[in-house]
């Protein structure tokens, strides 16, 4: 990653997807700034996708890591020129490796150069590329023939000779066809264009692009996925600014007018079964979890990129932090959150996505609402934005992150005493003998089996604790 700030940050992600144990990883990646013979320093990537045997991720290594030596080396005066010599370059030493050593497969690649705020791309074959910008994810390039190895070869295809223009914030997307590739069971892509901006705008290019893998992980995509997420800087970054702090501590104001409506969200529903179609990724961390549900196991493993499932209990065994996904596209509020967990902390994940029909008893209690049940120790729910509602559940004792845009809700559980931390937004502490206690950014409470006690003011050192817990989310 850069050292610049003024440079691209950039990060990739790989899967084997839902393949038999010891497959063959058979994607590549590389991304580096370089510096080309001319002086001119640039943020080159390339993303490679072998295909047609049991070496072709021999032939996808042999691609990009040829791919970054011939850029490099350049002396052309046009980036794009000098990417699609580069992948051309790459292509012919991929033949005649192939002449050598037998058939390694043929390989589909895309490199892209940024520099100035003007991306350069050229593609072989099938991978992908986006532009993502205010919301929308334009494809870059489009699947052709033009696989490198090949016998009958073509030169790779390239964008505008003079680049595109880029702007601050804008995020380039590079990943192998696996990412979209409709699912043979549904006919559906494992993860849909219209939903990257979702998991990759106001997030790093690290959060990017593993949201992105575990979409595709949770639709258990049959094949290998890479992704390369690249950010143009400038533009909004992850956390939340100042403007969003203050606009959270202006919810006070309207708390009033906000109370009708979250005390339906402490009266228990009717019991309703509905379909849940929510998970959790581990973006962060390590532990153990049991999907029955149960602290007493048995117990499977779960480390970075692995999912758990709706209905299971997780203990951490290091700091963690997890992303909500579901396997419904229509769902798309539950990208904007994050749980931050300490390292021993035990939760239950109740309620994640759930699907109720609009007819049934309790439908106005549980749509649009997560719910997670914390047994042991403490966590922060960092909402970036949406109108998704955030519960948790310890006992009878309900916190609840509500309203909508950004908020931030800490939770700690100890010695029987359960305090709930309004960090931005409105909350609410409700439950037991103490009824309801409502929160506005920068207030607190506590509860136990004798009532709830507050609200009481955060004081700034609880408020740098709770920021540097949750790894910078307040912005301060």
């Amino acid at each position: 990653m850069g050292k610049s700030r003024a440079q691209p940050r950039f990060h990739f992600e790989q899967t084997l997807g839902a393949l038999p144990p010891g497959t063959a990883q058979q994607d590549r990646a590389k991304a580096a700034m370089v510096r080309m013979r001319g002086g001119r320093r640039v943020l080159l990537g390339a993303v490679a996708d072998g295909e047609g045997g049991i070496r072709a991720g021999e032939a996808a290594d042999l691609v990009v890591t040829k791919v970054l030596a011939h850029f490099s080396d350049s002396r052309s005066g046009n980036l794009t020129t000098a990417l699609r010599q580069a992948l051309g370059e790459a292509g012919r030493e991929l033949a005649e490796a192939a002449a050598k050593k037998g058939t390694l497969g043929h390989v589909a690649a895309t490199g892209i150069a940024v520099f100035h705020q003007r991306l350069f791309i050229a593609h072989a074959g099938n991978t992908q590329a986006f532009l993502v910008r205010g919301g929308k994810a334009t494809p870059l390039s489009r699947s052709n023939e033009r696989y490198l190895g090949l016998a009958a070869f073509q030169e790779p295809l390239s964008a505008p000779t003079e680049g595109i223009p880029l702007q601050p914030g804008d995020r380039i997307v590079v990943a192998s066809a696996s990412l979209t590739r409709a699912s043979a069971e549904d006919r559906k892509p494992f993860v849909d264009p219209s939903v990257i901006p979702t998991h990759v705008e106001g997030s790093s290019p690290l959060e990017g692009a593993r949201q992105l893998i575990s979409v595709a992980l949770g639709r258990e995509v049959d094949a290998n996925v890479t992704v390369l997420v690249v950010e143009i800087p400038g533009g909004r970054r992850s956390g939340v600014s100042a403007l969003a702090v203050a606009a959270g501590l202006l919810a006070v104001a309207a708390l009033a007018g906000l109370a009708v409506w979250l005390l339906p969200g402490f009266v228990a529903p009717e019991p309703v079964t509905v379909p849940d179609l929510g998970y959790i990724v581990l973006l962060d961390g390590s532990g153990v979890f049991s999907g029955q549900g149960s602290p007493a196991g048995p117990f499977e493993s779960v480390s970075r990129l692995g999912t758990v499932p709706v209905g299971a209990f997780l203990r951490t065994s290091v700091p963690t932090k997890l992303a909500l996904q579901s396997t419904d596209p229509s769902s798309p509020d539950l990208a904007e959150v994050q749980f931050h967990l300490e390292a021993g902390s035990e939760v239950t994940l109740d309620v994640l996505d759930p699907h109720p029909d609009p007819s049934a008893p309790g439908y106005e209690e549980m749509r649009n609402t997560s719910r997670l049940g914390l047994v042991k120790g403490r966590l922060v729910v960092y909402r970036r934005g949406g109108s998704w509602e955030y519960q948790i559940e310890e006992g009878d004792l309900k916190a609840t992150l509500a309203g909508q845009g950004v908020g931030a809700l800490g939770v700690s559980h100890d010695r029987g005493v359960t305090t709930v931390f309004c960090l931005i937004g409105t909350c609410a502490l409700g439950g037991g003998p103490g009824g309801l206690v409502e929160l506005a950014g920068g207030q607190s409470a506590e509860g136990d089996a004798e009532g709830i006690r507050g609200p009481l003011s955060i004081s700034a050192q609880e408020r740098r604790s709770w920021n540097d817990f949750c790894r910078g989310c307040l912005g301060n």
